[in-house]
């Protein structure tokens, strides 16, 4: 068995036996190591709330893959199950996708703002390819309209990250596109001691 190395050292754990036991360890381990990788997904200088926004979404769209996958019986992307998948029947299967069903309605119940701003983080990453005619335009037509005309500031915000294009944009117009932002996101400055927060 596994375990051989508890047995060795006569230690009586019959339970440990039980192949079904193993299956529900390694479903364990494989959706911790995703909530590990996503948790250092979601660290680190400079991170914008577009920036997490992208990671959460990727990791909801990867919970309902993995609910088709484990209905298939696809162990692609959990190793671990896969090790110990003979002793994987109908009802353990149910379990694990009825696991995943909770955890995605909780990411969704937890990150439901993230959603409602979900135009508004549109405008800010992608300003030149907005809608002017939006109604959920955060500043007016008229300002929009100036700064995608604007064959300059379209090229700087192709070669910079977009944080620094709407630092440098406000700084050298003055345009109230950026404070307008300052009403809907957040850019985190992250120092190795310190962190400063702009609320948009």
């Amino acid at each position: 068995m596994r375990w051989n190395i508890l047995k060795e050292k006569n230690f009586n754990a019959p339970e440990l036996d039980d192949e079904s036991l193993w299956v529900e360890l390694g479903f364990q381990a494989d959706i911790y190591a995703y909530f590990n990788h996503l948790n250092l997904d979601l660290q680190g200088k400079c991170k914008l709330i577009t920036d997490l926004r992208d990671k959460i979404k990727s990791f909801k769209m990867k919970l309902q893959l993995f609910k088709v996958q484990l209905s298939t019986d696809n162990f692609a992307n959990f190793p671990s199950v896969k090790i110990f998948s003979e002793a994987l029947d109908s009802q353990l299967r149910e379990k694990f996708i009825d696991s995943l069903t909770e955890l995605l309605e909780e990411f969704n119940s937890r990150f439901s703002d993230l959603d409602l701003l979900s135009e508004r983080f549109q405008f800010f990453t992608s300003p030149f390819t907005f809608d002017p005619m939006s109604p959920q335009l955060p500043v007016s037509a008229e300002e929009l309209i100036d700064l995608q005309c604007d064959s300059a500031w379209d090229d700087a915000q192709k070669r910079i990250p977009i944080n620094a294009f709407w630092i440098r944009l406000h700084k050298a117009k003055g345009f109230q596109i950026y404070v307008a932002l300052l009403q809907a996101s957040f850019v985190c400055l992250a120092q190795p001691t310190t962190v400063n927060v702009l609320f948009l």
